[in-house]
């Protein structure tokens, strides 16, 4: 039998899953730091305790639904096993290295309450996954 045949992944499918999970992860992650960088988005967002926040939770609930699925997708089973615990963790860790960029921008300011809200976005978004995937799954057998 050939040993092609029976590996399940060759390097071409590999990086192929790598460009359609990790590069929108990438990408989003980029936008967040382009928009962390301008010093006008502070006029456009007020900063209504609630709304900014608001903001936040949805911005990074965004980043850890697309983490969470970039974890499921790789073929490793440390990743699919604990894609939620990583997704936190990474999804954290990059709100607070956002806010400490923040704090190196001119007109824009670091606080522990965006980065809270970030990691609170990432949680909600990391513990839903599986049921918005299930419920899309669901859906597209009547289309």
């Amino acid at each position: 039998m050939n040993s092609e045949l029976i590996q399940p992944s060759t390097k071409a499918s590999d990086v192929r899953r790598e460009l359609i999970y990790g590069a929108p992860v990438l990408a989003y992650a980029g936008l967040i730091f382009l928009l962390s960088s301008t010093t006008t988005l502070t006029y456009v967002i007020p900063s209504i305790f609630g709304f900014d926040k608001l903001a936040h939770f949805f911005e990074y609930y965004i980043l850890g639904f697309l983490i969470r699925r970039w974890l499921i997708a790789k073929q490793s089973c440390f990743a699919n096993r604990h894609s939620f615990a990583l997704t936190v963790v990474i999804g954290t860790l990059y709100g607070l290295s956002d806010e400490w960029h923040q704090s190196f921008v001119p007109g824009r300011h670091a606080t522990l309450w965006d980065v809270l809200f970030d990691s609170l976005g990432v949680i909600t978004a990391a513990a839903t996954y599986p049921m918005i995937v299930q419920r899309i799954l669901f859906w597209k057998k009547f289309l």
